[in-house]
């Protein structure tokens, strides 16, 4: 009888599943910020992030990519939660580190980032248009990953880790007037300049109207 409740039950079946499976949180969503021809000006890049488990060879080869003080936090956010998570300019391909591909709202390469502004570690807002429009543009969804464990629960080989994309969210936002294109040319001839700038003008060379 007790076999037979543990099968129908759906609070039993759920229990059973979340113990399977892990859920690591990669990055956290926020809606986009489009130009005038709908080109995201945030949400327009991606960032590789490393999930690292308690392997041997994932340990050891934490050596070839972090400073010696970062892999020890690391290795203690593992001994708490099972896993870490980390930003990483290249791929790490080993036993025990799976690399995913997300999107990131905001980084060094957004364009007018005076307007766009920056948003805070709650993934709140606190300034330029990031600040104005965040009830519009917050979100707590998130890109994350499942991976699939074993009866020790570590992962298990052969079942690929599904990784779950918020499209819903960065596929929604708001629209300003600012083109994307002209912005990334002005922006270039700024930096090529090395000179102080504070502000510049855009003007179409055909009758020298001024753009917005």
């Amino acid at each position: 009888l007790r076999v037979y409740a543990a099968a129908v039950d759906t609070d039993y079946a759920e229990a059973a599943i979340n113990e399977r499976t892990r859920k690591v949180v990669l990055s956290r969503s926020r809606g986009t910020i489009f130009d005038c021809n709908m080109k995201p000006l945030t949400n327009a890049n991606e960032k590789t992030y490393a999930v690292i488990f308690d392997e041997p060879q994932a340990i050891t080869t934490l050596y070839n990519h972090f400073h010696t003080d970062e892999i020890y936090d690391i290795v203690e956010e593992i001994r708490k939660n099972g896993f870490a998570v980390r930003s990483v300019s290249r791929k790490i391909e080993t036993e025990g580190i799976y690399c995913f591909d997300a999107p990131v709202n905001i980084d060094r390469n957004t364009l007018a980032k005076h307007i766009i502004g920056y948003t805070d570690d709650r993934n709140h807002g606190i300034s330029g248009l990031s600040l104005a429009f965040d009830s519009l543009l917050y979100s707590d969804k998130t890109t994350s990953v499942s991976f699939t464990l074993d009866g020790r629960g570590d992962v298990l080989q052969g079942e690929r880790p599904v990784i779950d994309y918020d499209y819903a969210t960065s596929n929604s936002g708001i629209i300003i007037t600012i083109d994307k294109e002209i912005q990334l040319i002005t922006e270039n001839a700024l930096r090529s300049s090395r000179k102080f700038i504070p502000w510049q003008v855009v003007t179409i060379s055909r009758d020298g109207n001024i753009l917005d």
